[in-house]
């Protein structure tokens, strides 16, 4: 079969303008709130929410603990625990 017309240069993109922009995504929208900085405030939105979580953290909120330091050293990986013939356990922490 030959070359439709409709067939590109070589060398030519398909689409040359690339994808359409997604410019009102969930995460755009955050970005853009979460960046500013409120009139009277020093901070931007994403420093007053870290201090928040911080601020929490030290006072006991276990959960917030518990997400500064998954975010800061990644979540562990599972414990594996293991019988081998009813006798011995192998248990493998990795972090």
């Amino acid at each position: 079969m030959g070359k439709s017309s409709t067939s590109f240069k070589p060398g030519q993109s398909g689409n040359p303008k690339g994808p359409p922009k997604k410019e009102n995504t969930i995460t755009n929208i955050l970005d853009h709130y979460l960046s500013q900085t409120p009139k009277g405030d020093k901070k931007s939105r994403w420093e007053q929410i870290a201090e928040h979580t911080f601020k929490n953290a030290i006072k006991g909120d276990t959960a917030m603990l518990k997400y500064l330091w998954d975010r800061k050293l990644g979540k562990p990986r599972e414990t594996v625990d293991a019988t081998v013939n009813g006798e011995m356990t192998v248990v493998i922490k990795k972090y």
